[in-house]
């Protein structure tokens, strides 16, 4: 049984990683008009502001915005590498460290992400948090086998 719920957690956790990844380089060559980015982030809502009104503040406000997301993308991407690769090799051999970095760095990760795009009311919110459940379960379905002191 011990066995058998860390192959299913290390597959969740690469496979969310993989959705995450393909989204990030999605995101990264997606075209960030400011039409996009409005829709996306529900401008008008969350400032009060039309877009008119947004673009009169400054020219370079929706490029920033643009580059804010493409840094997002980066992180994404490289994150995503780093936990296919754990999730692949120590996480899937039941390694103690790679399931604590996981949890330190993804538990957190996730619930700030998930936080913000409740926020802004992000049009991908459900598969934000379905994406964000699956790298939950992935990380504490096996947590006693970790966590019981004795080595997998």
């Amino acid at each position: 049984m011990t066995m058998r719920k860390l192959e299913i957690a290390w597959r969740i956790l690469f496979v969310a990683a993989l959705v995450d990844l393909v989204l990030g380089v999605g995101t990264l060559l997606l075209e960030s008009s400011f039409v996009t980015l409005a829709q996306e982030l529900s401008m008008e809502e969350f400032t009060g502001l039309r877009l008119e009104e947004l673009r009169a503040l400054g020219p370079n406000l929706f490029p920033w915005i643009g580059f804010v997301f493409r840094s997002w993308s980066a992180f994404v991407i490289g994150s995503s590498i780093l936990t296919m690769g754990i999730a692949a090799k120590a996480y899937h051999k039941g390694e103690r460290w790679a399931w604590f970095t996981l949890v330190i760095a993804h538990v957190p990760t996730c619930l700030i992400y998930l936080s913000i795009s409740i926020l802004l009311q992000s049009s991908f919110l459900l598969f934000i948090g379905i994406v964000v459940l699956a790298y939950l379960v992935g990380l504490f379905l096996p947590t006693r086998e970790f966590l019981g002191g004795k080595q997998l």
